[in-house]
């Protein structure tokens, strides 16, 4: 008898034809299971790689905004400002005296389209933006809280024994 992988041959019993056919099922099977999941990985390649192209590629809106409105006013003795506002919904305004401090605010429309709203004001103290979009610290437990009113008060008296 002669057998070859996935066929059989004439001179092959009939309970050894049964197995080879089996074997040929069996065969067409996996084959066929392969392909899919080679097709499936395929499949989501190209969905995957869709997804990252429409994720990095600008908003059509964003792409062809028009400046809608623009002012801007600069005085000799550095105070100025300036406001704008575009077709796809930002603004944004800001006045100061230049090197000293500022205040502004911008707005816009995040991605996942809420509003998103910004303040903020630079001194000599810092930058300090507000707006709920913004990470926030979580709360002081309470034993840092009691041990840092501990510390002032130790401190406070040592002070008043002076």
């Amino acid at each position: 008898p002669v057998i070859v992988f996935g066929a059989s041959s004439a001179t092959v019993s009939k309970q050894q034809s049964s197995a080879c056919e089996f074997v040929c099922a069996l065969n067409r099977k996996i084959v066929i299971k392969l392909l899919s999941f080679k097709m499936f990985k395929v499949v989501f390649a190209l969905l995957a790689l869709a997804a990252a192209v429409s994720l990095a590629a600008p908003a059509a809106d964003d792409a062809s905004a028009n400046i809608l409105t623009h002012e801007s006013r600069l005085e000799p003795d550095g105070a100025y400002s300036y406001k704008y506002s575009t077709s796809n919904g930002i603004q944004a305004e800001e006045s100061g005296i230049g090197g000293q401090s500022v205040q502004g605010s911008a707005s816009w429309v995040g991605d996942d389209g809420v509003p998103i709203v910004l303040t903020y004001t630079a001194d000599e103290n810092g930058f300090h933006p507000q707006g709920v979009h913004l990470p926030t610290p979580p709360p002081i437990p309470d034993y840092i809280l009691r041990a840092l009113r501990y510390i002032e008060a130790k401190q406070a008296a040592q002070n008043g024994q002076k």
